[in-house]
């Protein structure tokens, strides 16, 4: 009998034996269950089985996974998706160094997810016992809270601090450890540590004497621009946002999580122009995202005054300094502009509106001429356009790629927030079947689609074994192009046409791997065929995979590695 074995085996012996007692895991399950969570997200390990034994006692599903690293990625999604706590447990040594990307994304995406990590026998420490490592040190450094019990007594307190450490803004995940031997010892309810119900506090509002500043900037401005990012997500303001958004009738862009806050045919809503808007405005109010390589470091029109709204002051004058800033939830904030609005009205913005839709009209023809073509090998932009027809207010996508995502963000139609998810200012590849699990998880009836690379198929495509045996019908359209797109184009670009090492992959039938895991597989060469395979896709009701083989050079000379460093 192996060692994970054994320790389930003494775990369910002990609850049985003493079911008037708590051991470690039965102490945090009812804390996890108080906020609301109904799955947890895992790889098993005997150092961690009491906590997953506990959480299906308090009817939260386990959902385990083929690597720690999704098990992580699926939390961070359940966190994004509920704009709650997501919850993965990982089990020592391996199990913790398998699950830092995923921690890492979540860390750079504000993601409030809680690692619980198994740890060596406490009375072992310092022996060379099985998995025994400084897990600590590597997690601290990108978590906002991480601890190691040692009393046993009070493993439910310090997840409630943990879970009040990632909700508190800026959120983002919280790590603790427990020693297997103080997580199985058990103690009468009476000997432990109560916890308390949760309180959230009324958030932070921004001063009535700031807001009114900041409209009297506006007033004053001729050429306004807004670009809002992932805390009007977090901050539950979409109502609000696109309220002003619509009644002061300036241009908007959008990045992140933000995406879909203002549908596609918003006539404010602007995503092909931003670098003239940028060069030509004379005040960019910057809501809820740093200037950060997506915004070239704020490097851009000296000129225009910068106002920056956000919910902590972390991002703000980091970069570039700032003409204002408003601390406080971006909800309360727009909220409190908009009323502004509809007692002093603003003045006439429509023929700065119509200057930049003519930009943007030009550039969506020339994206829109890409997405016609009937070459084969099939292209980028085509294979978006075909995927366009799918999508409806009860589609969720997950893009998960490098190119393939760059075109598919430029030209899928959002409805509404939480329509889109990527993996976030990270770049963290692989994201992609771990978000789906989680969205399918949480929006059963909803249609959710991956829209891959082929090469971030490869780092958790072995996921659709996990939607097989949960029976999630998620659907992964491949944009195949035999390699590293992304590094392969500048790669080949600056040093020549044979310069391409280590960005080539193989024609691989990716379709053929989900068929083997029980799922269903289409491959598609040409351009005609591909909104029939998609529907059949979907038509099966499994998990399944559309493979559809692209050209690796319709994009040379377009999105390259370094697009993320322009406006």
């Amino acid at each position: 009998m192996s060692i994970k074995d054994k320790i389930t085996q003494k775990v369910i012996q002990y609850t049985l034996k003493h079911s008037s007692k708590l051991n470690g895991g039965q102490q945090i399950a009812p804390v996890l269950k108080s906020v609301g969570i109904t799955h947890v997200f895992t790889l098993c390990g005997g150092h961690t089985a009491p906590i997953y034994l506990a959480c299906e006692e308090e009817a939260m599903q386990v959902i385990d996974h083929r690597h720690e690293q999704a098990a992580v990625h699926a939390a961070d999604a359940y966190a994004r998706i509920q704009r709650n706590l997501g919850v993965a447990i990982v089990t020592a040594g391996p199990g913790l160094t398998d699950a830092i990307t995923g921690i890492t994304n979540a860390y750079f995406a504000n993601a409030p997810v809680l690692v619980l990590a198994g740890l060596a026998p406490f009375e072992e420490w310092d022996r060379g016992s099985l998995q025994e490592m400084n897990q600590l040190d590597l997690v601290k450094p990108i978590t906002k809270y991480a601890r190691t019990v040692t009393d046993s007594t009070r493993i439910s307190e310090y997840t409630q601090n943990a879970i009040r450490h990632a909700l508190t803004p800026p959120m983002g995940p919280v790590y603790l450890e427990i020693p297997i031997d103080i997580l199985l010892e058990m103690h009468k309810s009476k000997e432990v540590k109560s916890y308390s119900p949760f309180y959230i506090d009324a958030p932070p509002v921004a001063s009535d004497e700031s807001i009114d500043h900041l409209y009297s900037m506006i007033q004053n401005s001729r050429h306004p621009v807004l670009l809002a990012g992932s805390n009007i997500w977090w901050d539950k303001a979409e109502t609000e946002f696109k309220e002003f958004a619509s009644q002061s009738e300036m241009p908007v862009f959008l990045n992140g999580m933000a995406r879909g806050a203002l549908s596609n045919d918003h006539p404010g809503f602007f995503q092909h122009s931003r670098k003239y808007a940028f060069e030509n405005a004379d005040l960019i109010i910057i809501a809820g995202t740093p200037l950060d390589f997506r915004l070239k470091f704020g490097n851009f029109n000296s000129d225009a005054k910068i106002v920056m709204l956000d919910n902590n002051g972390h991002h703000i004058g980091n970069n570039r300094s700032v003409d204002y800033a408003a601390i406080g939830n971006l909800a309360q904030t727009f909220a409190s502009l908009t009323k502004n609005i509809q007692e002093t009205p603003l003045q006439d913005y429509s023929s700065w509106l119509q200057e930049i839709r003519s930009v943007e009209r030009e550039k969506r023809e020339k994206y829109w001429s890409q997405a016609s073509s009937k070459a084969k090998p099939i292209t980028h932009h085509r294979l978006c356009a075909e995927l366009a027809e799918f999508i409806d207010e009860d589609t969720i996508i997950v893009g998960d790629g490098g190119d393939i995502v760059a075109v598919g963000s430029k030209i899928l139609p959002l409805t509404k927030p939480g329509q889109w998810m990527d993996p976030g200012p990270f770049g963290c590849l692989g994201v992609g079947p771990s978000f789906a699990i989680a969205a399918q998880l949480l929006h059963p009836d909803k249609r959710v689609i991956i829209l891959h690379g082929d090469g971030a198929f490869g780092l958790n495509g072995f996921e659709f074994d996990t939607a097989v045996r949960f029976d999630l019908p998620i659907i992964s359209v491949v944009g195949n192009d035999a390699g590293w797109g992304q590094i392969r184009n500048p790669q080949v670009a600056i040093m020549g046409e044979d310069a391409s090492t280590a960005t080539d992959l193989a024609p691989t039938r990716y379709d053929k791997v989900v068929e083997s895991l029980g799922g269903y597989g289409e491959y598609v060469e040409s351009p005609d065929e591909i909104q029939a395979a998609i529907q059949r896709a979907l038509d099966s009701g499994k998990p399944a995979c559309v493979n559809v083989m692209l050209d690796p050079d319709s994009l040379k000379g377009g999105v390259n590695l370094m697009r993320g460093l322009s406006i």
